[in-house]
């Protein structure tokens, strides 16, 4: 499946960019995974609930937009806890998050077409 870019979103303080996050698209209509990428907030203003709000706003992009899926790479130094505060869960004890979106089919089959079609 091809990834595209599929949107950003910067978080501005005086008229400079302090943040961002972007969104890719994987899938299809069948199963069309939100991949949220690129979370980076300025080290002056971390621990301030910027890269939170980066990440409200992709969810709700996400939501907006009928995905059906979210994912993510956890990485290093992010703050324990962090993402799973937006609902996202280890994709079988990995660094991969994923958080199903409301309105869409059930867990156990969109992990079963993940394993199927090894989208991520």
């Amino acid at each position: 499946m091809n990834e595209v870019a599929e949107k950003g979103f910067g978080f501005y303080a005086g008229g400079v960019v302090i943040g961002s996050v972007g969104v890719l698209k994987k899938g299809d209509s069948q199963l069309k995974i939100g991949g949220i990428c690129k979370l980076a907030v300025d080290p002056i203003f971390r621990r301030n609930g910027v890269a939170s709000e980066l990440m409200k706003v992709a969810d709700t992009y996400l939501k907006l937009n009928s995905f059906h899926l979210g994912a993510l790479w956890k990485g290093h130094g992010v703050t324990p806890g962090f993402y799973e505060g937006f609902g996202y869960s280890s994709l079988n004890g990995s660094d991969i998050m994923v958080m199903e979106l409301e309105g869409t089919r059930d867990s156990g089959s969109i992990m079963e077409a993940i394993r199927k079609e090894g989208v991520w």
